[in-house]
């Protein structure tokens, strides 16, 4: 599990991280749990902390895997408990992951580089 988990921090996205680290938990009923929280915890909040404190980021975190796995698993893997209530405002998730995604500065740039075409293209 923990190899699993070590690939896909590889590829630096840190919402499918957190489907992958929920699917495992329900499905391999691993016994490790608070060392894999530990090790992956970084990993696992590295988006949220764009516009969230650390804090705010696990409590992000911790929502995201209460809804989830549900609070019987909650219990049972004994993850820490939310410090407060940091509420999505009925944002869907897929927007709030969309928004979450790094864009570099180059990619960017690349805007003012588009031929007419392509600039035609990008403001529809």
């Amino acid at each position: 599990m923990r190899d699993t988990l070590l690939e896909v921090t590889q590829v630096q996205m840190p919402s499918s991280l957190r489907r992958l680290f929920c699917t495992l938990l329900s499905l391999w009923n691993p016994t490790r749990v608070r060392e894999l929280w530990d090790e992956f915890l970084p990993h696992l909040i590295e988006d949220h902390l764009r516009s969230n404190t650390e804090q705010g980021a696990i409590n992000l975190l911790l929502q995201e895997i209460s809804s989830t796995l549900g609070p019987d698993l909650m219990k049972k893997y004994k993850f820490p408990a939310i410090t407060e209530d940091v509420g999505t405002s009925g944002t869907n998730d897929l927007v709030m992951e969309e928004k979450s995604i790094h864009i570099p500065p180059k990619d960017l740039s690349a805007i003012g580089r588009l031929n007419n075409d392509q600039r035609h293209a990008f403001d529809r």
